[in-house]
This record gives structure tokens, C-alpha cells and sequence, in this order.
């Protein structure tokens, strides 16, 4: 049995977690869709929300998303930043290339040692306000698109205890194509509180380009003002409009790596055996 082993590093932004995979450490197939069912299951693999590939050709950086569902993104706020995250004790990286094109990222460490990373998003459209019959209730959404479609609503037009989870499922299937579901609430000029409902994830404890996409159509409505917080359950965003460009968006916030390990792989199944974990010290075995 020809057993071979790829690093992976297990990584999170504000919550929304991560399998990432460099190529640079061995290969990695073009397609996913098993891989990261496998990988992303957190009773059975390494648990997370999605799984980041760093692609690399004649020197330039890619990212790949995709979700636990094995569904495929066109781009990911938060994991742009893990992967600016990832790369910085290795390599200068100033853009990385998505499915939705390329973005421009900044990494910085502050002096209690916790590392930041910034990226711009953008530009972000927005499209006529649109009304959906659920279970006959009629819920009024703002289509913003951030590099992949988003549905942004007010968190106090719906009823029931957690509309988030509740409608959350039937609004993602709600238009072709499936589609990211935000759910917001205005504290202030200058600070929103959000929960999203990913598209081929459920809901995450934090979304990079969902909380862009919310930022952008309350700035177009004129609720809220050019630099604004957004605290999502699994931590906070600083969102910024570029000067002169209100269609983009600087998103700054944490990125951190929770542990590293080895995945195991058997070329004759579709996707890792085993995985390895390396954390604090202490390794384990988990067979899929």
C-alpha cells in the first residue's frame, strides 16, 4: 500500500473555520468535492466550516474555497485573511487570487504578538430590493453580490425564536444557484451586529464577505456611516470604505492558527484515511 502524507494546518478568522492545504507541501487533486466532505466533518474529520487551497504558478498566489458540503466558492472574506495569515512567516504576499479575481491583502502583527490581516473587497453591487414568499410570509432582501451572491435582510422583520436557523435553509435555496443569507441589526452609525447563513455551510460564526455585503447596502440606504464594527458571534470585523470608492470595502480582523497535522492518503480511495494532529504538544490518530 502506497500511503502518502500531506501537511495541513487547521486555522480560523473570527470564528469561521479552516483545513488549509498549500500545494507547496505535495500534491493536491484539482477537484475537492469528497476531500472536503471528509475533512470537514466534525464528528468524523478534522471539523470546519470549509477547506482553503493555496494554489501556486509562476509566482502567483491562489485561493480555492471549498465548502463542507463540497460545494466550490468563488470567494471567502475570512479565509483571505488566513491564508495572508498562513503565508506571512513564509513569503511576502500583497494579492491572492480567487475564483472571483484577484484581491489585495496586508498582514500585520501587533506588538502583543496577535496578527492581523486586512483585505479589500469590492466592488460590491447591489441590486433592486427583492420579496420572497416563504411559507406564506413575504420577507423583503437586498441582493448584494461580493465576488459570490449574497441576500441581506433585517434581522427584526422576521418572527419565531431563530428565524437565522429556521429560514436560513429555504433562503439559501431561495433563488438558482443558491445564495449567502444575512441577517442584521443597527445598533449605531458606526456598529452592526450580523449572523449568516453560508451557503454550502449553515451558519458560521463569522462571514468576511457577508458582513461586506451587509456594510454596503446599509451605506447605500444611508443608515450607516464609512467605517463601521461588525460583531458576528465569533468575533468583531472593522470595515472601512476606500476613499473616493464606496463600492470597496478594507475589512481588517484576527486570523489565527489553532493547530497543525498530516493527513494520510491512500491513492486508491477518493480522499485522506487518517489524520495526524499536532497540537500543543500532544498528537492524535482519527481514522475517517
Amino acid at each position: 500500500m502506497n500511503i502518502r502524507t500531506l501537511p495541513f494546518l487547521k486555522a480560523h478568522g473570527a470564528g469561521n473555520d479552516f483545513v488549509v492545504l498549500d500545494e507547496e507541501d505535495g500534491q493536491i487533486p484539482p477537484e475537492l468535492t469528497h476531500w472536503s466532505r471528509v475533512l470537514c466533518c466534525r464528528r468524523t474529520g478534522i471539523g470546519a466550516d470549509g477547506v482553503l487551497v493555496i494554489r501556486r504558478s509562476a509566482g502567483v498566489i491562489a485561493m480555492e474555497c471549498w465548502n463542507s458540503d463540497g460545494s466550490r466558492a468563488e470567494a471567502c472574506g475570512n479565509g483571505l485573511r488566513v491564508i495572508a495569515r498562513v503565508l506571512y512567516l513564509r513569503e511576502v504576499v500583497s494579492t491572492i487570487h480567487t475564483d472571483a479575481g484577484p484581491v489585495a491583502v496586508e498582514s500585520t502583527q501587533t506588538e502583543s504578538g496577535d496578527f492581523i490581516a486586512k483585505t479589500i473587497l469590492g466592488p460590491i453591487t447591489i441590486d433592486e430590493e427583492v420579496n420572497l414568499d416563504l411559507h406564506g410570509e413575504i420577507y423583503c432582501g437586498t441582493p448584494a453580490n461580493v465576488g459570490n451572491p449574497h441576500l441581506v435582510f433585517a434581522l427584526a422583520d422576521f418572527n419565531g425564536e431563530d428565524p437565522v436557523r429556521q429560514l436560513g435553509p429555504s433562503l439559501e435555496f431561495s433563488v438558482p444557484g443558491r445564495v449567502n443569507v444575512g441577517f442584521y441589526s443597527v445598533e449605531s452609525k458606526d456598529l452592526v451586529h450580523l449572523r449568516v447563513w453560508e451557503r454550502g455551510c449553515g451558519e458560521t460564526l463569522a462571514c468576511g464577505t457577508g458582513a461586506a455585503a451587509a456594510v454596503r447596502v446599509l451605506q447605500a440606504q444611508g443608515v450607516i456611516g464609512p467605517k463601521v464594527e461588525v460583531r458576528m458571534p465569533g468575533g468583531a470585523l472593522q470595515i472601512q470604505s476606500v476613499e473616493k470608492t464606496p463600492e470597496l470595502l478594507e475589512i481588517s480582523g484576527p486570523a489565527r492558527i489553532n493547530f497543525s497535522g498530516m493527513l494520510h492518503i491512500d491513492p486508491d480511495k477518493e480522499g485522506p484515511t487518517e489524520f495526524d494532529l499536532q497540537f500543543e504538544g500532544c498528537a492524535n490518530s482519527i481514522k475517517s
